[in-house]
């Protein structure tokens, strides 16, 4: 592994327990992060052999919701209370068991899914949840140590702050940062994703049961699959260009291209509705799609649920030019007056001044600029 680069230049030190460092890497020397990444490498090269011919790339379970094992635990937190610091921030699925044996002023978890309503969401959409199982109840329990609980979802930051009303919990929203992005060329959808099962579905339904109805009535119009997602496209259908990694996503955004999140199964937060705004496009998007935003989008993007009506909006937007460009211009102007870190920043900066203890407060609504 390699440490982001963005710690590195901030002088950070670094502590990674089982690994040897070796330049700017760091090798692990535990038996099971090798045995791991046999078994999938064999894998992969069995698929990779054959063509890829043998179904879709092949998938492994992850470790998402899995609190570290005895030895790994037990080096972490002596890592941590060898020099206890100011704020301690885990990452809840993994490292929120074992805040309660930490030494820190201030104990905060980090959320980017609830697993549990993950899971619920996955078993509606007839999916089979793509971590390991568990429940509320057990999810709460691992916040019981912290002070602070950051959310990458507003939604799950409100259904937690009623059942630990204790603590002080914050939503952290995906930063805007706006680019300046070409408007020429035609009308053209973008799809843009990582892989996980849930892109994996949502990208399904597009080509499946959206993008077939959508180009029989504009057949000038394409699709841009955008991300490693495309890896999943192996005959991509007429009007569907997969791109693939796209370094300078501001070469495919503008008023000319319409965002898509036609999520039916996911948790946290869409981040790429907030990369469609801020590279200047429109966004069509589902209602589980904007669900982590809790509201605070609402008036930004267009919003629909069935592949029918999905359709038709997208359909609408691809042949209507001042309407695109009109909701592209709105979403851009007003997102960053819609989603925002001052929260979490003056609760970071009274803990740094020494007023450690956070303060339970109610979370902030969110209340999205009407359009003018």
């Amino acid at each position: 592994m390699r440490p982001a680069r963005d710690y590195a230049l901030r002088g950070c030190e670094i502590l990674v327990p089982r690994t040897l460092k070796l330049w700017n890497f760091r090798i692990a020397t535990s038996p099971d992060v090798w045995m791991r990444a046999l078994y999938r490498g064999w894998n992969l090269l069995r698929w990779a052999a054959s063509g890829r011919k043998r179904g879709s790339r092949p998938e492994f379970p992850n470790t998402l919701g899995q609190p570290p094992k005895t030895q790994d635990r037990s080096l972490t937190i002596k890592a941590v209370n060898a020099n206890p610091p100011l704020l301690l921030i885990a990452e809840y699925s993994s490292m929120a068991p074992i805040l309660d044996a930490c030494l820190a002023d201030c104990r905060a978890a980090l959320l980017h899914d609830v697993f549990s309503l993950r899971a619920e969401s996955f078993r509606r959409a007839n999916l089979s949840p793509d971590h390991a199982p568990i429940s509320l109840a057990t999810e709460a329990s691992w916040l019981e140590a912290a002070d602070l609980c950051i959310y990458a979802s507003a939604k799950e930051a409100r259904l937690l702050n009623k059942k630990l009303p204790e603590k002080q919990h914050i939503w952290l929203p995906p930063a805007v940062r706006r680019k300046a992005s070409s408007d020429d060329g035609p009308p053209r959808a973008v799809f843009i994703g990582v892989r996980h099962a849930g892109n994996r579905d949502a990208l399904n339904f597009l080509l499946q049961d959206i993008w077939p109805r959508t180009h029989a009535a504009r057949p000038g119009a394409e699709l841009l699959i955008v991300g490693e997602i495309g890896a999943e496209v192996h005959n991509a259908p007429s009007g569907v260009r997969v791109l693939g990694r796209v370094k300078d996503l501001s070469t495919i955004g503008g008023t000319s291209s319409i965002g898509l999140a036609p999520t039916r199964a996911g948790s946290g937060a869409s981040i790429k509705i907030v990369t469609y705004l801020e590279n200047g496009m429109s966004v069509l998007a589902s209602s589980k799609a904007l669900e982590g935003y809790d509201g605070a989008l609402d008036g930004l993007v267009e919003r629909a649920d069935t592949a029918h009506a999905f359709s038709d909006k997208l359909i609408n937007l691809l042949a209507n030019h001042d309407y695109r460009e009109t909701t592209a211009q709105h979403g851009a102007c007003m997102i960053s007056e819609s989603i925002d870190n001052i929260e979490l920043d003056r609760t970071l900066r009274r803990i740094a001044r020494g007023s450690i203890a956070p303060i339970a407060l109610p979370l902030r609504s969110h209340q999205t600029p009407t359009r003018s």
